[in-house]
C-alpha cells in the first residue's frame, strides 16, 4: 500500500466513524488531522472547526485548526486560536512557539519574539525556538542577539546544521569573515544537500577575496537547485 492509499484508508476510517457517531468530536479531529498530513489544509479547518462546535473548550483542537490555517498564510486566524488555547491553558509552552510563527508570518516581529522567549524561558535547551528567535532577530538587523541565539542552538545540538548556518549569516552581517567561513563549513559538512549554504559561502568567498571559490560553490548551488527541481 502506497502512502497515499495508506493515507486515504485512514481518512476512509475516520468518515466511517463520523458517519456512525456524527456527535462525537473525536473523529472529525482525527480526520482533520489525516488531512493535514496529506496538506489537506481547508479541509482539515473544516473538521476541527466541527470538532469546536461539538466540544468548544478543545485545547487540541483549536492548536491544530491554529496550525492549519497558518500552513493556509491565515495568520490572524491562526493567532486567534493560538491565543485561545494560551487562554485556555496558560501552561502550554508549545503554543506560544506556534503562535510566534504566525506572529512572524504576519510580520509582527516583536510580538514573535516575545513569544519565542517565552519558550525559551520556560525550556532554555529549545533548540527549535532558540533558532526561531535568532531569525526574527536577523530581520530586525540585530545580527550580534542572531548570533548569540545561533551559538546556543550549536552548543545544544552540534550536529543540526541550521545553528552553524545562522551563525553564519549573522557573521557575514557583522563583517566577521573568517569566523562565518567557519561555521558555514561546518554547516555543508553536517548538510551538503542544502543549496544555500553554497550561495552563502560564496558570497563570503565572494567578499574574502576568492572569487574562484566563490565561483565554484555558485556552480554547486544551481547543481543542487536544479537537481531539487528535477525531483519535484
Amino acid at each position: 500500500m502506497s502512502i497515499n492509499d495508506l493515507a486515504a484508508a485512514k481518512i476512509a476510517a475516520c468518515t466511517k466513524h463520523i458517519d456512525t457517531n456524527p456527535s462525537d468530536p473525536e473523529g472529525y479531529f482525527s480526520r482533520g488531522m489525516e488531512y493535514m498530513d496529506v496538506g489537506e489544509n481547508e479541509l482539515a479547518v473544516a473538521d476541527f472547526s466541527e470538532a469546536i462546535r461539538l466540544k468548544p473548550n478543545d485545547c487540541d483542537a483549536y492548536n491544530n485548526r491554529g496550525n492549519a490555517f497558518d500552513l493556509l498564510g491565515k495568520h490572524q486566524l491562526a493567532i486567534e486560536d493560538f491565543s485561545k488555547v494560551i487562554e485556555l491553558d496558560p501552561s502550554d509552552i508549545n503554543v506560544y512557539y506556534n503562535r510566534g510563527i504566525a506572529y512572524y508570518g504576519l510580520g509582527e516581529y516583536l510580538l514573535a519574539i516575545k513569544d519565542y522567549s517565552r519558550v525559551i524561558s520556560a525550556n532554555g535547551n529549545d533548540v527549535d525556538a532558540l533558532i526561531k528567535r535568532a531569525a526574527v532577530s536577523c530581520e530586525l538587523g540585530e545580527y550580534e542577539l542572531a548570533w548569540g541565539d545561533y551559538w546556543s542552538a550549536s552548543r545544544i545540538a552540534p550536529t543540526r546544521f541550521e545553528g552553524y548556518y545562522g551563525q553564519a549569516q549573522a557573521q557575514l552581517n557583522l563583517n566577521e569573515l573568517d569566523a562565518a567561513l567557519d561555521n558555514i563549513t561546518k554547516a555543508i559538512k553536517l548538510n551538503p544537500d542544502f543549496a544555500d549554504s553554497y550561495s552563502l559561502r560564496a558570497e563570503i568567498y565572494h567578499d574574502l577575496g576568492k572569487l574562484d571559490l566563490a565561483t565554484a560553490d555558485k556552480e554547486t548551488e544551481k547543481n543542487l537547485r536544479s537537481k531539487k527541481t528535477s525531483h519535484d
